[in-house]
């Protein structure tokens, strides 16, 4: 292949990558007859007899299921031992999968770590078998310009599956359960991102390798359930989403309902791919209580307060008063120092728009001592201390000035 991707390339690529996120954006009914042939042919391939299948309305009902049911006929958790799926990983690493044999006895052996969810599926093989392939993968003819144009688009789709999955574990996190198994857990559906980055190459003729046979399980339980909690004689196996809401750039979001929703009640509540709580969500703008942006709330929930009521009708209805106005000679961004006084609190404020999303604002918090809209700025920016705040001189302001980003941020 040269080092641009030929037409044919482009076109099966952005086939393939269309399949892989309307497979990460399904909304349709388990499988049960494909999840329970693949998880009975990868614990086959470890040596392990086939488990029993426990059918699940959401995570949140396997979690609690998990908690209140567990028995040790289940056998052990992902982290314990003896665990079918540590084996695979530790079969794996020292076969490189070329044959189908099992192997016992894993419990020794340091895995990779589990990682962040967004990678939960490739953080399962040892990163040597990925490396492995992806030494494959060169070899034949693929440089590293084209390789990364050939990853680009399932990165993109892992960013944005990942996120969900982060948000699907928050809204876990702020209940009962308190996540407690996300080791136990593997994502398949929501790992279809380097699933189908590593099978494109089989799939589209480009290479042939015994390797990909083990993506090829991990496939087919992409396409057919929702996360899945492996036990040594038991999986539970979750449903996918029972609705799914995105906006016009493909991020969960959903003003006034559940971005994402499972059929036992289970919700997600997003606004622009940021999880909030559910009363941000559902409460009409004109009911949310501007105040809010005056708790200490996570920046990105703070910005999605401020842009679902208006960043003018907000800053009206907390009658914010204007200290000090302020434009960045290198990005030309304005920026506005406002100070809210409520009952008993007086707080400062940097009000100014996101730098890379036109009309989106934040009001970012600074220390009370900042008098100018260009000391906030540089206090943002670790360009001074808040112990010089109360007297700057006008060589101070010069030098914070100079070491201003160029760009924006």
């Amino acid at each position: 292949m040269t080092t641009e991707l030929s037409t044919w390339h482009k076109k099966a690529l952005t086939k393939w990558s269309n399949h892989a996120i309307a497979i990460g954006r399904d909304t349709g009914s388990v499988n049960k007859p494909v999840v329970e042939k693949a998880w009975t042919e990868l614990y086959r391939r470890v040596g392990q007899r086939q488990p029993k299948f426990i059918y699940c309305r959401s995570p949140y009902e396997a979690e609690m299921k998990i908690d209140r049911e567990k028995t040790d006929l289940w056998g052990a958790l992902y982290s314990e031992s003896p665990n079918p799926i540590r084996y695979l990983g530790y079969y794996i690493f020292k076969t490189g999968g070329s044959s189908d044999r099992g192997r016992r006895g894993a419990s020794s052996v340091s895995m990779a770590s589990s990682g962040s969810s967004a990678s939960g599926f490739v953080s399962v093989l040892p990163y040597r078998f990925i490396d492995k392939l992806d030494d494959k993968i060169n070899r034949n003819s693929l440089d590293w310009k084209n390789k990364n144009a050939t990853r680009e688009p399932f990165r993109i789709i892992a960013d944005s599956l990942g996120t969900m999955c982060d948000n699907i574990m928050r809204s876990l996190s702020e209940i009962e359960v308190k996540a407690k198994h996300f080791h136990a857990c593997f994502y398949c559906q929501d790992d279809i991102a380097w699933i189908a980055y590593y099978l494109y190459f089989s799939r589209y003729g480009l290479m042939k390798d015994k390797d990909f046979e083990w993506f090829e399980l991990w496939y087919q339980l992409a396409k057919s359930c929702g996360w899945c909690y492996t036990f040594e004689n038991v999986v539970l196996v979750c449903e996918k989403p029972l609705s799914l809401s995105l906006n016009g750039k493909g991020q969960l979001h959903k003003d006034g309902a559940p971005a994402l929703a499972y059929s036992d009640g289970h919700a997600v509540y997003a606004l622009n791919n940021v999880g909030v709580p559910k009363d941000i969500a559902v409460t009409p703008a004109e009911e949310l209580d501007p105040q809010l942006i005056m708790s200490p709330l996570n920046i990105d929930i703070q910005r999605e307060i401020i842009n679902k009521i208006g960043a003018d009708i907000l800053l009206k209805k907390l009658n914010a008063k204007p200290i000090d106005k302020w434009t960045d000679p290198n990005t030309g961004k304005y920026y506005e120092l406002l100070r809210l006084k409520a009952n008993d609190m007086d707080r400062k404020y940097l009000y100014y728009e996101h730098a890379s999303i036109p009309g989106y604002y934040y009001a970012m918090p600074v220390p009370r001592d900042c008098y100018k809209a260009l000391h906030a700025r540089g206090w943002i920016l670790y360009l001074i201390n808040e112990s010089e705040l109360k007297k700057v001189s006008r060589k101070r302001e010069k030098e914070i000035i100079k070491r201003l980003p160029k760009n924006l941020s």
